[in-house]
Order: structure tokens, then C-alpha cells, then sequence
């Protein structure tokens, strides 16, 4: 018996595919085209059937298999909603109320999770109901089976002992990256962005950053309120935040630096190339550490690369959100 390993999500997905290089039971895009990272894939957007179709059908038929007895799957989703999306707004004369898109982001992205439980029967549980498989229901706040749990206090979670083991499918709720440095007007001058318009103003580090950290809460709160030990967060944001506290710290940290094979792009600022992706490769070690933290048996990916990969771009047939 085995695990599968698949991810979903946007562009900062592929991440995963730098930490589970090499690894035969990561599925990847070449193997099952409904897996992987798509450009302009959002949070907001999976409240899009369409948007949850390929995820739910490749998830199935892993678990279909009957030499797999372990399935786990990476989402990792909202850096385009708080990268493009909001500045796509803010250039039309909207200005998005961040309380509320943050709850909407959320609530789109919990559609897809709950969809993905459901196929293991691993359904949300009623918000007084017992985690522990007793069908107990309180009627009252301070009524619970397990005298050690949290949620009989009002604490709004069940202890560890009173949750039944992971099942057979994992969800593993990822944030593998924080919002990079990015001048405002770097889709007007990136020769690819303004080759395919339309190109807006960026909004700063520090707002899509607020944002960001707003989402990561607003999530984990979904992920705890699931009672569930099949569906974990990973964030790997507090990183970016020791690492990167000034752009200059950010940059030396996590972004791409300029090696001499780069020819005639014209992303470069001084040694660094200004792009909305991290240097992967600086990145990947930070992530499988935190994979690791996890605890989930047998995976604790060792990333093999020390050198980037031509990016594949993968763009959505229609717009995602």
C-alpha cells in the first residue's frame, strides 16, 4: 500500500512541485492534467462549480485506488485575490471592503474543502456535536462527552483525544509563501504582463500583506471549526515575516538573483529580478520543513533541487474568479 500526493491551487502551487521533485507518488501535471498549479487559479473563484470539477475528480479517483491507502492533497489558494484581484479592482475605481472579501475568499475556498470531505464521508459536523463519534448532540453550551475537551467550555474546539484519527483522504490548507516585494508599476514594465493586457497599478507590500495575514486567520479558524484531524493547516507566511521584515531583507531572502544566464529580460533591479514569484529554490526547504511539522506519516519531503526550472505557464481556458 502507498500515499498519493497532488496539489491544487494557483502559480505559488508549484512550489510543491519543487519540494516533491522525485517523489513517486506526487501526481503530477504530466501524469493527471486536472492536478497542479494554474496561473489566475483564485480563492473566490471556487465558487465556481467548473473551478472545483477537476480537483474533486482527480482526489475520486485516487481514492478509487485500491493500492493507495493514503491521499494527500495541497490547496493552496488566495495569493491571486489579494495580488491581481484587488488592484484589478482599485484600477476600475472599486475599492473591495477587505473584511468582506476576505470572508468571501473563505467561504469559496470551504466549498471546495467540504466538497472534498464528502468523498470520504468526512462531512462538517454539526457546530454542538461531538467529534468523538458518540452522537452526542448538546442542547446546552456547557454540556460535552469528554470533561477534558475545550468546546464544552465555550473554547470553540474538541481536545486531540476526543477527535477520531485521520481517515484515508488529507487536506492540507497551504499558504507556502507571503506577498513578495513588487514596485507599482511592475505590470507596466514587465515585458510579458504588458504583452497581455490589461496592466493596473500594484498595490504595496504592506496592504496586500494585511490582507494576506487576514485571509491565513480567517482560514485557520475554518480549518478548527472542521474538527477534523484529516484537514490541517500549513502557513509558511511567519517565515517570510522573520526573513523579510524590510524589501532589501526580503529580496537577499527570497527572490530571484541575478546569475548571467538571464539574456535580455528586462525584470532585473540591479541583482534582483522584480517578479510575483520567490526564488523557489530559496524557498523549498522552508516549506518541507513545515510539511514535516505536520506530521503526517511518511511524508517529509527532502527538496533535491539546487537550481531552478524553466516555469511551464498554464492559463485558465476562461477567467477563474
Amino acid at each position: 500500500m502507498s500515499t498519493s500526493i497532488l496539489c491544487f491551487g494557483s502559480s505559488q502551487a508549484e512550489i510543491l512541485d519543487y519540494v516533491f521533485h522525485g517523489d513517486a507518488r506526487y501526481v503530477t501535471w504530466d501524469q493527471d492534467s486536472r492536478v497542479g498549479y494554474v496561473g489566475g487559479a483564485s480563492s473566490r473563484g471556487l465558487k465556481k462549480e467548473r473551478n472545483r470539477t477537476k480537483a474533486l475528480g482527480a482526489v475520486a479517483d485516487q481514492l478509487a485506488r485500491q493500492d493507495v491507502d493514503k491521499v494527500v492533497v495541497f490547496l493552496a489558494y488566495g495569493s491571486v485575490d489579494v495580488e491581481w484581484t484587488v488592484p484589478y479592482k482599485q484600477s476600475l475605481g472599486e475599492n473591495p471592503d477587505p473584511q468582506s472579501f476576505v470572508a468571501e475568499m473563505a467561504t469559496a475556498f470551504m466549498e471546495l474543502v467540504n466538497e472534498l470531505r464528502g468523498l470520504e464521508g468526512d462531512v462538517p459536523v454539526h457546530e454542538n456535536a461531538c467529534a468523538g463519534g458518540c452522537d452526542f448532540l448538546a442542547s446546552d453550551a456547557s454540556e460535552f462527552c469528554c470533561k477534558k475537551c475545550e468546546w464544552g467550555q465555550g473554547h470553540g474546539k474538541h481536545c486531540e483525544g476526543c477527535l477520531p484519527p485521520p481517515g484515508r483522504l488529507i487536506l492540507v490548507i497551504t499558504f507556502p509563501y507571503a506577498p513578495v516585494v513588487l514596485s507599482k508599476n511592475f505590470m507596466h514594465d514587465d515585458e510579458y504582463f504588458a504583452a497581455h493586457p490589461p496592466c493596473y497599478d500594484m498595490t504595496p507590500r504592506a496592504e496586500r500583506h494585511a490582507m494576506w495575514i487576514d485571509f491565513v486567520a480567517e482560514m485557520r479558524r475554518c480549518v478548527e471549526s472542521c474538527n477534523s484531524r484529516s484537514v490541517m493547516l500549513l502557513d509558511v507566511t511567519p517565515v517570510f515575516e522573520e526573513q523579510g521584515t524590510t524589501d532589501a531583507e526580503f529580496r537577499t531572502a527570497f527572490m530571484k538573483e541575478k546569475t548571467g544566464k538571464e539574456g535580455g529580460w528586462n525584470g532585473w533591479t540591479d541583482n534582483w529580478l522584480e517578479d510575483n514569484h520567490p526564488d523557489f529554490i530559496k524557498t523549498q526547504g522552508h516549506v518541507a520543513r513545515c510539511i514535516a511539522a505536520l506530521q503526517i506519516p511518511g511524508v517529509a519531503p527532502a527538496p533535491p533541487l539546487t537550481e531552478l526550472y524553466p516555469t511551464e505557464r498554464r492559463h485558465l481556458a476562461m477567467p477563474f474568479w
